[in-house]
């Protein structure tokens, strides 16, 4: 089975279309163009490692066809929502027993038959020709009834007008609302659906972006194999074009890793990560990753940098080398197991320690004294007693 690669194209010149065809032979990279733009030269090859120029996954379609027919079901219901806005905005109106409104004159109307006609008493021939309603605020429209005739002459109906009311628009609100959950469930993505105005609880939003989670791992690998394809081959190319190739991918393997992210953590799940590294079950590294922190390693080199953090350190390691010392530990040893290796501090260190030292032997110093005076006392006092 040979592996090969085609790329289509279009020549910006000739506007003419082409194919590159890539293969692998014998270790090398063979193209060939053919089409209408393809010239008379033969096949060119490239030592590529035998590596194609295009990369292709295999994965599962994300967009199916049930997903297509869903989003059609949403354009359509989309549409139903501007057709609501439009009779709301304009709404159909009737009028009942009302003669047509036009304009009589003596010319019969061309593009129809007369909406009336009669003769005055000069032998006159009137046309009615009919002219749409004039509509707008503080318009004012005097409807006449018809003349209806009976046996005890002619008379005029009650005019009136009939309004529709707008179509309350929920029965599309709905239709779209349900397509687009539906889409996003097909597409694993349940875990951004609303329920109405109200979000999904956190045992089901879990488990729904779990879901999302599972879905994204099962693409990943394909997807981090094209991605160093493309890589390795771009070197290869850059390789073959040095003039003494340096054989990097012979020597290294190119190692590409995504991670997978559903989306913005929650409160309660950055309060859960937060807990548990009081508690510690959680790394304060993990618990950052969890949280969304993109650089870890830069966080906390801000973090240990900040004023509050210097003091802690600082204190919590003149702590440490206090009680070393303590217990016999030379001062630059103990120094330097708990971290203390800046040579200004540890010269403050040791002089505020030789002074501390200082006073408590002029302490000890003044206490002997202060025993041998009293020892003298006392003796004074007890050689009185025996020579009186």
């Amino acid at each position: 089975m040979i592996t090969c690669a085609i790329f289509l194209f279009e020549d910006p010149e000739t506007e003419k279309e082409a194919a590159e065809l890539w293969w692998i032979d014998d270790g090398k990279t063979v193209v060939r163009v053919v089409g209408e733009a393809a010239s008379e030269e033969d096949d060119a090859s490239f030592d590529l490692g035998g590596r194609l120029p295009i990369a292709e996954m295999g994965a599962e379609l994300l967009i199916t066809e049930p997903t297509r027919r869903q989003q059609k079901r949403l354009n359509f219901a989309e549409s139903l929502l501007t057709r609501v806005a439009e009779t709301g905005g304009f709404p159909e109106r009737y009028t009942l027993n009302a003669e047509p409104g036009g304009i009589w004159l003596q010319v019969q109307p061309t593009d129809g038959p007369a909406l009336k006609s009669h003769t005055d008493k000069a032998g006159r021939t009137w046309y009615l020709h009919s002219a749409p309603r004039t509509l707008g605020a503080a318009i004012t429209t005097d409807l006449v009834g018809v003349t209806m005739k009976s046996g005890d002459g002619e008379t005029r109906a009650t005019p009136g007008v009939v309004f529709k009311e707008p179509t309350d628009p929920e029965y599309a609100t709905k239709s779209a609302r349900h397509a687009y959950r539906t889409i996003l469930e097909q597409c694993k993505q349940g875990h951004i659906v609303e329920d109405g105005n109200a979000e999904a609880s956190g045992v089901a939003y879990q488990q729904a972006r779990a879901d999302y989670e599972d879905d994204l791992n099962t693409v990943r690998g394909d997807l981090e194999g094209m991605v160093r394809e493309v890589l390795e081959v771009a070197i290869a190319w850059a390789d073959a074009m040095m003039a003494t190739p340096t054989r990097y991918l012979e020597r290294y393997r190119i190692g590409v890793t995504m991670r997978v992210r559903s989306g913005p953590v929650t409160p309660g799940e950055q309060q859960q990560n937060n807990e548990n590294v009081k508690a510690g079950t959680l790394s304060a590294e993990t618990a950052m990753a969890l949280n969304g922190v993109e650089d870890v390693d830069a966080e906390l080199a801000k973090l240990a940098s900040s004023p509050e953090a210097v003091v802690s350190l600082r204190a919590k390691q003149i702590g440490g080398v206090v009680e070393l010392a303590a217990e016999g530990v030379p001062l630059d040893l103990a120094a330097e197991i708990v971290g203390v290796l800046d040579p200004e501090l540890l010269a403050k260190f040791k002089a505020a320690e030789a002074a501390k030292s200082a006073g408590r032997r002029q302490e000890e110093a003044q206490d002997d004294e202060a025993e041998a005076a009293a020892a003298l006392l006392a003796g004074t006092a007890a050689g009185t007693g025996e020579g009186a």
